[in-house]
C-alpha cells in the first residue's frame, strides 16, 4: 500500500513547497500536543501542510517513520535548549559544576514544555527505514553526548563500563547513568503528574532540574575522577 502511495506521490511532480519534510515533522509537533500520536494519521498531517494525502509517502514510508522523525526533531531541539542554557563546554572543572546545573534544569524544562513531544522521544515506535532510524540515533547521541561531554569537563570517568540500554543504545559510563536517570526521571515524574495532582509550570520544572543536578554533583563526588 504504501509503496502505490510513493509511487503515486512521485508522478505529482515537484511540490510547490519550500520544505515538505521539514514542514510535516512541524506539523506532527504541532498535532502531538492536541491529538496525541494515536491520533495523528498521514492523511491528517497532509491536511495541515497542504499538500496532497499521497505526499508524505514521497518522505515517509509509513506513519512509524514520520513519528521517527518527529523524535529526532524533538532531540535536536533538546540540545539546543541545554547548549543555550549552558553555553559551550567550560576547560574549567568549576565552570563545567555550574553548566550541569544549568543543563540538568534546561532538560527539565524542555521535557515539562512538551510533553507530549518528550514521551515520544523515548517511545518512539520500531522503524524499518534504516535513513529515519539513523537520524533519530544520532540525535539523542548527540543531546545524551551535552551531559556526558559536561561530565568530562568536571573530571569524572566517562569512559563507558556499563552494559548499555536497549538493544540501539550505546553503552554509558555510571556518572552518565547516574546525572541523566535523575534528570529523566525527574522530567517523567513531573509530566506523568506523580509530583502532585495538578501539572507545573516549565519554569518549576526547570527549578527542581537545577536542584537534582546540584544533588547530583554531591553523589558524583565519590566516582573516579578523569585524566584531565
Amino acid at each position: 500500500m504504501a509503496s502505490r502511495k510513493l509511487a503515486r506521490a512521485k508522478a505529482h511532480g515537484p511540490y510547490h513547497h519550500g520544505d515538505l519534510r521539514r514542514a510535516l515533522v512541524a506539523a506532527a509537533i504541532a498535532a502531538l500536543s492536541e491529538e496525541g500520536a494515536a491520533g495523528m494519521t498521514l492523511r491528517s498531517l497532509a491536511r495541515r501542510a497542504g499538500v496532497s494525502h499521497a505526499a508524505p509517502y514521497a518522505h515517509f514510508r509509513d506513519k512509524a517513520a514520520l513519528l521517527a522523525a518527529v523524535a529526532a526533531a524533538g532531540f535536536e531541539q533538546l540540545t539546543k535548549a541545554m547548549r543555550e542554557a549552558g553555553g559551550p563546554i567550560p576547560a574549567s572543572a568549576s565552570r563545567a559544576q555550574h553548566r550541569l546545573v544549568a543543563i540538568g534544569g534546561a532538560y527539565v524544562r524542555f521535557g515539562v514544555e512538551h510533553a507530549s513531544l518528550y514521551r515520544l522521544m523515548f517511545g518512539a515506535p520500531d522503524i524499518v527505514d534504516a535513513s529515519v532510524k539513523e537520524e533519530l540515533h544520532q540525535r539523542a547521541a548527540e543531546a545524551l553526548a551535552e551531559l556526558r561531554d559536561t561530565l568530562s569537563a568536571i573530571g569524572l570517568d566517562v569512559q563507558s563500563t556499563a552494559t548499555g540500554i536497549g538493544h540501539a543504545a550505546p553503552p554509558l559510563s555510571e556518572p552518565t547513568l547516574t546525572a541523566w536517570s535523575a534528570v529523566h526521571g525527574l522530567t517523567l515524574l513531573l509530566i506523568d503528574r506523580r509530583a502532585g495532582p495538578s501539572a507545573l509550570s516549565p519554569t518549576t520544572g526547570e527549578r527542581l532540574g537545577r536542584t537534582v543536578a546540584k544533588d547530583v554533583l554531591k553523589g558524583l563526588r565519590s566516582y573516579p575522577r578523569g585524566n584531565r
